[in-house]
């Protein structure tokens, strides 16, 4: 069965023998193979401290099931720079993911690939990154500009500044995001914030998830209040945004979405929990299984 498979996959992966390697390529490059069991040996592959499997989810990069890509993507945007043995590997890795950036149409792929690439210390990131902030789509502006907020080079104010007068309300909320370390816009940042959210359902969505970004505490009354809003997408966006500031206020709330019957939301949900702190998801986690 396949509980079966996975099973002996995780207690090969304990015992570390050589052979582990060949054996999960084997499974990754069949055919045959279970999604599950493959989503399963990645998830392994990213919890061992051996370097050698890198190459492992190198080559899972090239697969055309979505959901295995985006598994592979999330396990190694957990690898720091300094996990990475070797510039040729390292080197590698930059280029694939850059490659899949550019080739993927996918918007969700695209965001996960920008993720792994702002992880890199090197000028061809950084400049990659940049260059990302011309992208058609303003949702990848969006997430660059999110992705922008780690870089401490002043410089960096040219190339965002514009955008804090974008028409677009995700544009000018992350454009907040990613000034903010910049004390000379605080000022700016928290009035532009607050009109925000006092403006349209879009303003009020993209405002919050700029204020959960940087980690505004302020707002948590304003949060509670706006999870009894009328608007699906301002409700939401307020449960996830407590949570993302790291209080449990909404908890309950998140589980039940997690279980909502509308496919749609669930998955919704279960992406906007990726950023939020491990001992809330933890909490939420374990109140959707007392649900269930």
């Amino acid at each position: 069965t396949l509980d079966e498979k996975m099973h002996a996959a995780e207690i090969l992966a304990q015992k570390g023998h050589k052979s582990v390697p060949v054996i999960f390529s084997r499974v990754l490059k069949s055919k045959k193979a279970d999604i599950k069991l493959k989503e399963e040996i990645i998830r392994l592959i990213g919890d061992s401290e051996k370097n050698d499997r890198l190459p492992l989810l190198l080559d899972t990069l090239n697969t055309d099931s979505k959901d295995l890509l985006l598994v592979d993507l999330h396990v190694l945007s957990n690898f720091a720079p300094g996990d990475i043995a070797g510039s040729f590997t390292e080197h590698r890795l930059l280029t694939t993911l850059i490659s899949l950036f550019q080739k993927e149409t996918d918007f969700e792929i695209r965001v996960a690939a920008l993720q792994n690439i702002a992880n890199f210390d090197s000028k061809e990131a950084a400049m990659f990154i940049l260059n990302a902030l011309n992208d058609p789509d303003d949702r990848v502006k969006a997430e660059t500009l999110c992705v922008l907020k780690k870089y401490s080079d002043i410089s960096i104010t040219y190339y965002v500044e514009p955008f804090l007068a974008s028409k677009n309300p995700g544009l000018k909320a992350y454009a907040c995001v990613a000034l903010w370390r910049f004390h000379s816009f605080k000022t700016q940042i928290i009035s532009l914030l607050s009109d925000m959210m006092s403006g349209e359902n879009d303003e009020i969505v993209a405002a919050i998830s700029a204020i959960a970004e940087i980690g505004i505490k302020d707002y948590r009354k304003k949060f509670n209040q706006l999870m009894n809003s009328k608007d699906f997408d301002v409700s939401m966006h307020a449960a996830y945004g407590l949570a993302k500031l790291g209080y449990l206020d909404s908890c309950a709330r998140l589980a039940h979405l997690l279980l909502d019957d509308n496919e749609l939301v669930s998955r919704r949900i279960y992406k906007l929990l990726q950023r939020v702190p491990k001992k809330v998801l933890k909490h939420i986690y374990r109140i959707k299984n007392d649900v269930r």
